[in-house]
């Protein structure tokens, strides 16, 4: 019988020559007595029979003998027979129990079987021949049920539980915590970069790696602990029968320094991180379900802080998870009532101080103050409302800058930027081409902006869909330059015209005299691959400077305008250098 941490017992006998445990409960040891002596006269089965007689604690016992299954008396101390197999049924849903009884009551066959025995016998008609086939009957019938409920429960790809399986399992397993005063850990994974992978190299390499992954994460754990597939590229585990609550943590240690180890997937090589989320039972009190919740809340964090490691819950995520429940709940009303607007911050020529871009920055008119997008952007990605945002956030800027040219000023070209899941859905060139076509904005005067961390996890996609738009017209820069880890053969395959240094670079010149080596490095790089490099986050003299004498083509920052709505920028525009007119092709 397997030792499995939920303690649900299974057989692994027939009557071809295996073992058969058999257990009596019975206040009677002369039943048991009579029991065994039947039985060991059935040839081809070797029965070995234990007793346990009646009373307190029979149920958590059971566990330490691991039957196969139990015979058990109608008239015990205390409970009663039905009570007692009610209790089995519902511990060990795979242990049958036959009832013994010396009455010849009809009605307690059928209570017999509401209460989960596979059959019952009158000790009147006791001989080794009826108990045999009953005995041989139940633990069949069982075997079959265990192995169409286990299908039921297993996920196809990997063999692991599936997340019914895996339910059913976390509240067997916290009983067994609670009558053993033990711990469980539960830890949610998800993969860091299962959709490159199945990008790039296909659904069978994306197959091969989730194959992978759910063999090493069963090789961090011990044989009493439950691996499952939750769907996608998620797994989770519980951790079983802990002596501390520490354990939970040390395991998910062990399972994030196991994804250090590249994959070999196809004969490629593939790194996968992995995020990780682990609550503790009982000292994260609480049901099922809300153990599911607090690891997917600690999940959310250890993603929030960086990816490829893990987090543990803490009740003061309840409270952060509700605040962006509610300004999800928020955001949808302000995109649908119209409290976003959009503010615009002037990209200027750096020798010259002309015009030459616009970036079009989204603002919320909350009604406890206005909100910038380090405030909600991530909430909308994660709420499933950023295509939206995104869309509402293009249409509006091409708007206004086509609306600029309708009015005789003269075309200046409008950067937008774009998220993860932008880049990644199926009909983004589509939306593009169509906002163009309705607002009329020529597609050479939109500039989409993606940041280095949102492309390279997402390179071979990301590409495809970079090249439709470049096609169309619309130009691309990459943001937040030297934040990430584009390699230079990724950086040649982007259909890119700029690369926009990060503002926390360009702060850390103070009085022009220290320049980061990473801003020149970008510079140079720009360079090399013929791109236009542009200075975001330029807030004084001195940085300007540094920036011009470095070389850089274009400047953005508070030093030249901070960001404010159209008809400002419009008066700020008319006030400053004219902007350059663009060729429009």
């Amino acid at each position: 019988m397997p030792d499995d941490a939920d303690q649900e017992l299974t057989t692994g006998t027939d009557s071809a020559g295996r073992s058969v445990r058999v257990l009596v409960v019975d206040d009677n040891e002369g039943d048991y007595v009579l029991v065994k002596s039947l039985l060991d006269y059935i040839p081809l089965v070797d029965y070995d029979v234990r007793w346990l007689p009646g009373g307190e604690g029979v149920s958590e016992r059971i566990a330490d003998i691991q039957p196969d299954i139990c015979l058990v008396d109608y008239n015990l101390t205390g409970d009663t027979g039905l009570d007692l197999i009610s209790s089995i049924t519902r511990m060990y849903p795979l242990l049958p129990s036959v009832l013994l009884t010396g009455e010849s009551d009809p009605m307690i066959d059928v209570a017999a079987m509401r209460a989960g025995a596979a059959d019952f016998i009158e000790k009147s008609r006791f001989d080794a021949r009826v108990l045999d086939r009953t005995i041989r009957f139940a633990v069949e019938q069982k075997r079959v049920e265990g192995h169409l409920a286990e299908r039921a429960e297993r996920d196809d790809l990997t063999g692991l539980y599936n997340r019914a399986g895996f339910s059913e399992r976390l509240e067997q397993a916290m009983g067994v915590a609670d009558r053993t005063d033990r711990y469980l850990g539960v830890i949610f994974i998800d993969l860091d970069r299962f959709k490159y992978v199945n990008d790039s190299l296909g659904h069978a390499a994306g197959d091969a790696l989730l194959r992978a992954v759910s063999a090493r994460i069963h090789a961090c754990c011990r044989a009493t602990d439950i691996v499952a597939r939750m769907g996608g590229d998620e797994f989770a585990v519980i951790a079983t029968h802990m002596k501390e609550p520490s354990l939970s943590s040390h395991l998910a240690e062990k399972i994030v320094a196991s994804f250090l180890e590249p994959f070999e997937i196809d004969g490629h090589v593939v790194h996968a991180g992995a995020s990780l989320g682990v609550t503790t039972y009982p000292v994260d009190d609480g049901t099922a379900e809300q153990l599911l919740m607090n690891a997917d809340m600690a999940l959310y964090r250890a993603k929030a802080e960086g990816r490829n490691r893990y987090a543990m819950f803490d009740r003061n995520m309840e409270t952060a998870a509700r605040m962006r429940q509610q300004t999800g709940s928020e955001l949808h009303s302000a995109i649908e009532q119209g409290d976003l607007f959009l503010e615009y911050q002037p990209i200027v020529e750096a020798a010259s101080g002309r015009v030459e871009a616009v970036e079009a920055l989204v603002r919320w008119d909350h009604p406890e103050g206005i909100r910038y997008p380090d405030s909600f952007i991530e909430i909308a990605e994660t709420s499933n409302l950023i295509n939206r945002l995104g869309e509402w956030v293009l249409r509006d800027a091409c708007r206004m800058a086509a609306q600029r040219i309708a009015a005789g000023a003269d075309p200046i070209r409008v950067t937008v930027n774009m998220s993860a899941a932008q880049l990644a859905a199926p009909d983004l060139v589509g939306v593009v081409q169509l906002v163009l076509a309705e607002t009329g904005l020529p597609a050479c005067l939109l500039e989409l902006e993606i940041t280095e961390s949102v492309m390279i996890p997402n390179f071979e996609g990301g590409e495809r869909v970079l090249n439709r738009l470049r096609e169309i017209g619309v130009s691309i820069s990459i943001d937040d330059f030297g934040t990430g880890y584009t390699a230079l053969q990724v950086l040649h395959g982007l259909p890119v015209e700029k690369l926009k240094i990060d503002r926390t670079f360009v702060w850390e010149i103070d009085d022009g005299e220290r320049v980061p080596p990473v801003v020149k490095a970008i510079v140079e790089i720009g360079r090399a691959f013929g791109l236009r490099v542009v200075a975001e986050g330029v807030e004084n003299e001195a940085q300007l400077a540094c920036m011009q004498a470095l070389g850089v083509d274009q400047i953005q920052g508070f030093h030249i305008a901070r960001p404010t709505r159209a008809a400002i920028f419009e008066q700020w525009l008319s006030e400053n250098s004219p902007a350059r007119a663009m060729v429009v092709s």
